[in-house]
């Protein structure tokens, strides 16, 4: 949910400041699926960090979610986890 403020600015601007939207150079099928650029760490404590940990698990997310808006993230991320977590 902070992801998803963060990339529509309702969060504050040092929140945003760390989330960049991937923009290939060139024209893809997948390039307005709001995926989010993951930098490359140096240390397995980086993991943990936000600018990292964000840009992965928004990633992993299907496009449905990621295109919800707030209310609506919230339910849908509740269900994706409770599959996650607990099977099909």
């Amino acid at each position: 949910v902070l992801t998803q403020c963060a990339l529509n600015d309702h969060s504050p601007l040092f929140i945003s400041d760390m989330l960049y939207v991937y923009r290939p150079n060139r024209t893809l099928r997948y390039q307005n699926s709001l995926t989010l650029v993951t930098p490359r760490i140096r240390t397995t404590y980086d993991k943990r960090c936000f600018i990292l940990a964000a840009p992965s698990l928004w990633n992993e997310l299907s496009h449905d979610i990621r295109e919800a808006t707030i209310s609506t993230l919230k339910k849908l991320l509740n269900y994706h986890f409770f599959l996650v977590h607990f099977g099909n």
